[in-house]
């Protein structure tokens, strides 16, 4: 889904660290009512746009 990454942060865990990126994408359409939702997401998630 196409989204905009605002900014990065690492995160600190037992099992190690990752980095996560908070990005903004709209959900909604269709009947549902359009809503802008923001989000951290694991780097491993995350792919270039084109």
């Amino acid at each position: 889904m196409p989204a905009i990454l605002l900014e990065w942060r690492r995160v600190e865990t037992t099992r190690g660290a990752h980095w996560e990126g908070l990005v903004a994408y709209a959900r909604g359409g269709g009947e549902h009512p359009w809503a802008l939702e923001l989000r951290w997401v694991r780097a491993s998630y995350l792919r270039p746009g084109r």
